[in-house]
């Protein structure tokens, strides 16, 4: 059995969960392109959409709310990607001059 976005057997990463879940991915998204417009990197931003999570799940662990917030960012960024991205960046790649 081949495994999907390199989860378990059957679960694709970048499939939306169902119920209250999907409500937390959503909040840690906005906060996750929140952090990352306002110029930080991807490293700040995914702990602060694993705030988020632990926030609203205060039952899940910090090890399993980096999980759902990185299977959050995954989906937005594969579904959702001009949303996520847009207004994030302004940073150019170094020119080298003779």
């Amino acid at each position: 059995m081949e495994l999907k976005g390199g989860g378990p057997p059957g679960r694709d990463q970048a499939t939306l969960p169902q119920g209250e879940m999907a409500a937390v991915w959503r909040e840690a998204c906005k906060v996750y392109r929140e952090v990352r417009r306002e110029g930080s990197g991807d490293h700040p931003a995914w702990k602060a959409a694993r705030s988020k999570i632990m926030e609203l799940q205060p039952e899940l662990t910090e090890k399993e709310a980096g999980v759902e917030a990185s299977r959050a960012v995954h989906y937005c960024s594969t579904w959702h990607a001009q949303w996520l991205w847009n207004g994030v960046g302004g940073w150019e790649w170094p020119v080298k001059r003779p």
